[in-house]
């Protein structure tokens, strides 16, 4: 079987672990693949279109802080970007547009994760934000590279930033699959505009490198190796065909939303 049958055949989610079945990002992801491959994509319309931005599904995160089920969240609004632009649906991607504009920026010119106030800035989210706005407001997308250049660190990873008492306390960078979407995110601004990213790519990459080496890390979801596998994609390093391996067995797994971030992350070379 090839990887566009199995891909193909990959079944929708019957149980809601880790939001598989609520969450918007895995019909999106999925959605785009589809595109990408040639495929139908009239079900994940109809799915898309019944879900918010994000994971339509109360969450009661470790820090306290309960998001409610219309939350939006920048991440899956990337996605859903991904999938309204495959389609040519410039309604849908007004409304990525502004769902953005409504989850808005800190004064620092970080991207806020989603809409309620969490005191927290995730990098990963400033990157994916730039590549969104790249057709539609490039100053935001100059604004947003200018402070992720200042803020990378030498080990080429970025530092979650935290706005409060209780959240300075949180010293993390990226994982590998966070870390993977920032460099697909100013992977796709370069290309985009011309505004010059590689720097901090090749910074990134030497980091995803170093974090996957000699084995992929054990994570209880596995949706690292897809995103990287999009992130090293052309560069010819053994990890990139490592992920690409990886991310052909889990077109199998049991979680739907990893199934439909490989199945995208496999379709992008077909495009």
């Amino acid at each position: 079987m090839t990887i566009i049958d199995k891909i193909d055949k990959i079944q929708l989610p019957k149980t809601d672990k880790y939001f598989e079945k609520s969450s918007m990002d895995g019909y999106a992801f999925y959605g785009a693949a589809r595109i990408n491959l040639g495929l139908d994509t009239e079900l994940m319309k109809h799915e898309v279109s019944n879900r918010c931005f994000g994971l339509n599904k109360t969450w009661n995160r470790k820090d306290g802080i309960l998001l409610p089920a219309d939350e939006p969240y920048t991440y899956t609004c990337f996605p859903c970007y991904m999938f309204y632009n495959g389609l040519n649906d410039n309604t849908g991607l007004d409304k990525v547009i502004s769902t953005l504009d409504l989850i808005g920026r800190y004064p620092s010119g970080m991207m806020r994760y989603c809409n309620t106030e969490i005191n927290l800035e995730v990098p990963n989210v400033s990157a994916l934000a730039a590549y969104m706005y790249s057709h539609y407001n490039i100053s935001i997308t100059y604004d947003l590279i200018r402070v992720l250049h200042n803020r990378q660190l030498s080990s080429g990873n970025w530092q979650y930033t935290g706005l409060n008492s209780h959240t300075k306390r949180v010293m993390r960078c990226e994982d590998t699959a966070h870390l993977a979407m920032m460099v697909i995110g100013l992977r796709g601004v370069e290309n985009i505009t011309g505004i010059k990213t590689n720097d901090m790519v090749k910074k990134a990459q030497a980091c995803l490198c170093s974090m996957n080496e000699p084995k992929f890390p054990i994570k209880a979801i596995d949706w690292g190796p897809p995103f990287l596998y999009v992130a090293m994609l052309g560069t010819g390093h053994p990890i990139e065909i490592r992920a690409k391996n990886r991310s052909i067995e889990l077109l199998e797994h049991t979680n739907f939303r990893v199934r439909a971030i490989a199945s995208w992350a496999l379709s992008v070379n077909f495009i």
